[in-house]
């Protein structure tokens, strides 16, 4: 088999694994973000992106791909709820800043603990050099997911 072979057996293997992955760990978030906090997903989606860093509501929408409008419904609901803060920002008074409260990063905390213990169970079939083949190929994927310094700073 050649390499361009070996990279669709590759790219038809993570399209197996990782759909089924994703599904059940947002089926498994959802349920419990909902009966635990009473936030929707998309609640907690927009809590995660306030988390990796957006810090307005139009930063929201633009990586929600979601209108400002329905963003700041969002993030009014989060504030009311006490999870999100917002501060006018020094340089434009018309812009928000948002960051999240401790009640947020607490969620953040259970719902990764509650997420893996689930996965936890999951992978405890495997066998030890199974494992670590599994850190061997998150190793290697990272370099392809991770944006190299020259992207960066484009």
């Amino acid at each position: 088999m050649n390499k361009s072979e070996m990279i669709r057996e590759v790219l038809d293997g993570l399209r197996m694994v990782m759909a089924p992955l994703w599904h059940s760990s947002r089926a498994n978030t959802h349920q419990f973000i909902s009966e635990s906090y009473g936030i929707t997903t998309s609640q907690f989606h927009t809590l995660r992106r306030i988390k990796n860093g957006a810090q307005s509501v139009s930063e929201l929408a633009e990586c929600l791909h979601v209108s400002s409008p329905n963003i700041s419904r969002a993030v009014d609901e989060l504030v009311q709820k006490g999870y999100v803060t917002r501060e006018r920002m020094e340089e434009d008074r018309r812009r928000w800043d948002l960051s999240l409260t401790p009640k947020a990063e607490k969620l953040f905390l259970t719902v990764h603990k509650k997420l893996d213990e689930r996965l936890e169970k999951e992978f405890e079939q495997l066998s030890v050099e199974e494992v670590q083949k599994l850190i061997d190929a998150i190793a290697i994927l990272s370099k392809v997911v991770t944006p190299k310094k020259e992207e960066k700073n484009k």
